[in-house]
């Protein structure tokens, strides 16, 4: 019975280690899009697991689906109203719940370059300025509320003639499990106290 306890307190302790490493270790995540290629790796410690891109499986022959039977449309009466979104109060929790949601981030490095080509030189410019605003936008709001925010090299240029190759960039972010989880956990609870979800 002694050996007993001693396995069971031992299993006991190796879990709540495994537990502790898992929501206070950071994870390292690293994305990225060349060529037309999207690669995402993620790192634990020494674990290294990559997501993207996937190995490639031997398809196998899809069966035939039958066709189902056409289900008659519902009644007037009986069609369900959709609720309205407030848009004020879902201001409002972005506000309570994006930074806590951001603090647990570190951005360890962003690199991007993105040729903006659309049909025509007006909607190049235009594209070119609300995508300019955007990527200002989203880098500015990670660096006020993210852990870290160590660097960043954004290279947007208007591709007026269409033959300069597009998008591509990498970022590399770490976070800790723990405070995302709790503020997860938190948002996700307003967000079905005001019925939103």
């Amino acid at each position: 019975m002694r050996i007993l306890g001693i396995v069971l307190l031992s299993l006991l302790g190796l879990i709540l280690l495994i537990l502790a490493l898992v929501l206070f270790v950071p994870f390292r995540v690293y994305a990225a899009y060349r060529e037309k290629t999207a690669t995402v790796r993620i790192r634990f410690l020494f674990f290294r697991y990559t997501i993207l891109p996937q190995k490639k499986k031997k398809k196998k022959k899809k069966k035939p689906k039958k066709k189902k039977k056409e289900e008659a449309p519902p009644e007037e009466g009986k069609k369900k109203k959709k609720k309205k979104l407030d848009v004020g109060l879902l201001v409002k929790l972005l506000k309570k719940h994006l930074p806590p949601l951001l603090k647990p981030f570190r951005i360890r490095s962003v690199n991007m370059t993105w040729f903006v080509h659309a049909r025509d030189a007006a909607e190049t410019a235009l594209l070119y300025g609300a995508a300019s605003g955007m990527i200002a936008g989203a880098l500015a709001i990670f660096q006020k509320f993210a852990r870290r925010f160590e660097r960043a090299r954004v290279d947007l240029f208007p591709d007026y003639d269409g033959d300069k190759g597009g998008f591509s960039g990498d970022v590399t972010v770490s976070f800790i499990v723990f405070p995302l989880l709790t503020a997860g956990i938190r948002a996700v609870r307003d967000l079905f106290k005001y019925k939103i979800l």
